[in-house]
């Protein structure tokens, strides 16, 4: 993530042209270069295009008008399985009052970058690595509040929220190996299952690695079936959880009846208790053969 040096052109005349009504305007390019040798085809393609999100936040008691510009890149061949390269490229603006303020630019490798929400008023924009010859399928996931990394995934987001309680939301998700990034993400760790990170909508919170600890069969870890979920009290485990129990309230330490369902295969279930705020890995319920290594946040 870097800071934007320039966003839209339009923005030099805004300050009295959008006072007068006059509309503020902005372009993209979008090309296709084809390149041929014999029966081989390589096309390289770049496609920008802009959305505008109303995000509500509740410490202005109001709407944050959003102009996202995306511009994705890439590049295949007939001849070649997957990609032969890809970025995504969002410059993110504000729509103030005399005009559009910049505010950052998300760039990162992957073939498709789009917006989503996870719980009520909270959305993110996300990356994707597609995977080729068996690999999974690599998301990246940035804040939409400050363009931050919040963590990568192979699998669905799992979230939790507190009702009316002005945004009050934890996210997690979970990588595993046999990804499009295992050597980044699992580097030193060969015996890694997989990477779980638990974060806030504008920042990462925590990070631990699923490690296999010898005594686990090759069949439990043939390939990963990975499912993530939140629980309150004995109740199932779901992606998406409301915490009414704790209506109103803003105070996330003193959530005491939540706990994570991390499932690495069917019958390889990690439950973490959710303890003043954070997963406590020393009162987790971890199945033998399994191990779990704390990481800095970032």
């Amino acid at each position: 993530m870097r800071f934007l040096g320039g966003f839209l052109a339009a923005v030099l005349l805004a300050g009295p042209a959008f006072a007068e009504g006059t509309a503020i305007k902005d372009q993209g390019t979008s090309t296709i270069e084809i390149g041929r040798g014999g029966d081989i085809f390589t096309f390289h393609t770049v496609n920008t295009s802009f959305e505008w999100l109303g995000y509500y936040r509740p410490e202005r008691d109001g709407y944050q008008h959003l102009i996202l510009k995306k511009t994705e890149e890439g590049t295949v061949s007939n001849g070649a399985d997957g990609t032969l390269g890809a970025k995504v490229h969002l410059e993110v603006g504000e729509v103030a009052g005399d005009g559009i303020k910049p505010l950052f630019v998300i760039e990162d490798e992957g073939e498709h970058g789009y917006v989503e929400s996870f719980a009520w008023n909270s959305i993110y924009f996300t990356t994707v690595r597609y995977g080729c010859c068996g690999a999974l399928n690599t998301m990246h996931t940035y804040s939409l509040d400050n363009g931050e990394l919040l963590f990568t995934a192979t699998a669905p987001v799992a979230w939790f929220e507190v009702p009316n309680a002005g945004g009050l939301v934890r996210l997690a998700a979970i990588h595993t190996i046999y990804s499009t990034e295992d050597e980044a993400i699992f580097a030193g760790h060969d015996n890694a299952l997989a990477m779980i990170t638990y974060a806030a909508p504008n920042q990462t919170l925590q990070r631990f690695l699923v490690l296999a600890n010898g005594q686990l069969s090759s069949d439990a870890l043939e390939y990963p079936d990975p499912y993530l979920g939140w629980a309150e009290g004995d109740s199932p485990p779901v992606q998406d959880l409301e915490v009414w129990s704790f209506d109103g309230n803003k105070d996330v330490t003193a959530i005491d009846s939540v706990t994570l369902l991390v499932q690495i295969a069917p019958e390889l279930e990690i439950r973490l208790p959710l303890v003043e705020g954070k997963l406590k890995l020393d009162q987790a319920n971890v199945p033998t053969g399994l191990t779990l290594q704390e990481l800095p946040a970032r």
